[in-house]
């Protein structure tokens, strides 16, 4: 399930030593960046701001370890349990280097074609390499384009949803076919949960609706087809309206098929569902396959990570400094800010102290968002990163040990289930950030 707009914070990237992370609304179009904290100027080295973050009450957890113990409860033999081998050839694509086709070398160039140039590399280098894996991808972005150019001539303000309803869909049911997989408006005879329902002829001719179509494209453009069917097993998509609890979608697997329902206006407002919250109901899909049906409410071998804490009580006051990743990013900004301030001045002692702690708090991230309800919604949010090649700098990350730890059991499943598909995924992703002064700590 996905909350509606605002409900969730997604992190995009995180590139520490350049920039801070840029945060996405789940469900919203509007990108606000995080801006450094401003250093105090009458401070000549970082120890005021070090002192500011310290809490005297602060615990570190215990790292959990990076190899999963064989599961002996009965119970929690529902989901797939990877073997050492799995996660050491993860582990082996993750540490190669990103390839240089997917590194862009357009900035800073005027050259007007420089972007075209490498859009263009970038696309042959995954055609290769989905041949060379025997996976099949599909390229959306020329019926995006088409869509876009049609509805730019058609307006005079630059409207980029101005086309009908059904052009949208009829565009979208076309692509999705390649993946054998049906885009309906959903009927007022279909079942629906969270109070849902069909949507009106008025609600369908919104921009909302016709964005949501433009997110679906975007969602699943140049994903494997094995992905799809052989993993997720995804069968239909069903556009809907009126869900309450700011539910904007949700994942309906069943024995016959499975479904991703959408809200194409969550609550009668709010924007679009963004193509991110789609791939967290993938997730869900993903997950309901590699548990055989279970490990929404239990899963043993992911919940170990979280240090004996019962995140997913609500009632549960924590002892840690951070629990979601939006709020180290929050802390980060301070850190920087002091990094920076003892990088300008030489002091290479206060900036590895302020590493030190950066990888301290960072140790004390356990889940990716603030939703998580359950360990079901938890894994959607951090298996959501699976197809989004984007978010593996973050999920990746050595600074981030229990969602690395996470996103790794995760992958040795993927890897378990289809090692291809887990191979296109990590060799097409991003690396995180390593900053070249920490050698020197």
């Amino acid at each position: 399930m996905n909350r509606e707009v605002g409900a969730v914070e997604r992190i995009r990237n995180i590139a520490f030593g350049t920039a801070l992370a840029a945060g996405v609304l789940a469900s919203g179009c509007a990108t606000e960046t995080a801006e450094p904290a401003t250093v105090n100027q009458g401070t000549t080295t970082t120890e005021v701001i070090i002192a500011e973050l310290e809490d005297p009450t602060t615990t570190i957890n215990e790292l959990p370890p990076s190899d999963l113990p064989k599961m002996t409860d009965p119970e929690a033999g529902l989901c797939i349990e990877p073997q050492p081998e799995d996660f050491d050839q993860v582990r082996e694509w993750l540490a190669e280097p990103k390839n240089p086709a997917l590194i862009p070398t357009y900035s800073g160039k005027s050259d007007d074609g420089a972007f075209e140039e490498f859009e263009e590399t970038s696309q042959a280098f995954l055609e290769e390499l989905a041949s060379d894996l025997d996976q099949t991808i599909y390229d959306a972005t020329p019926i995006i384009e088409d869509l876009n150019n049609l509805a730019m001539a058609n307006s005079s303000e630059g409207n980029y949803y101005n086309l009908p309803f059904q052009d949208y869909l009829s565009a979208t049911q076309d692509f999705m076919a390649n993946y054998g997989v049906q885009v309906m408006v959903g009927t007022p005879d279909m079942e629906y949960a969270y109070g849902g329902g069909a949507p009106d002829a008025e609600l369908l001719e919104s921009d909302n609706a016709k964005q949501t179509l433009m997110n679906v494209l975007y969602a699943f453009s140049e994903q494997p087809d094995e992905y799809i069917t052989d993993v997720a097993k995804l069968d239909d998509i069903v556009l809907m309206s009126g869900a309450e609890d700011e539910v904007g979608a949700y994942a309906q697997p069943g024995e016959f098929r499975n479904q991703i329902y959408i809200d194409i206006q969550p609550d009668g407002e709010g924007s679009a569902l963004e193509s991110d919250s789609i791939h967290h109901e993938l997730a869900h899909l993903v997950d309901f396959d590699a548990c055989n049906g279970g490990g929404y409410y239990s899963d043993p071998a992911y919940e170990q990570f979280n240090g004996g804490l019962d995140i997913y009580d609500p009632d549960v006051i924590y002892d840690t400094v951070t629990v979601e990743y939006g709020d180290y990013i929050d802390l980060a900004g301070d850190l920087m800010s002091a990094k920076i301030a003892a990088e300008e001045t030489g002091d290479m002692e206060q900036w590895c102290d302020v590493n030190d702690r950066e990888q301290a708090i960072g140790a004390e991230v356990l889940t990716y968002s603030e939703y998580h309800p359950e360990v079901g919604e938890d894994k959607a949010e951090v298996g959501a990163g699976l197809a989004q090649q984007y978010m593996y700098n973050v999920l990746t990350d050595s600074r981030l040990p229990v969602l690395k730890n996470k996103f790794e059991l995760l992958l040795a499943r993927l890897h378990v289930r289809n090692p291809k598909v887990a191979e296109y995924f990590i060799k097409t992703a991003s690396r995180p950030y390593i900053d070249p002064l920490e050698a020197d700590c």
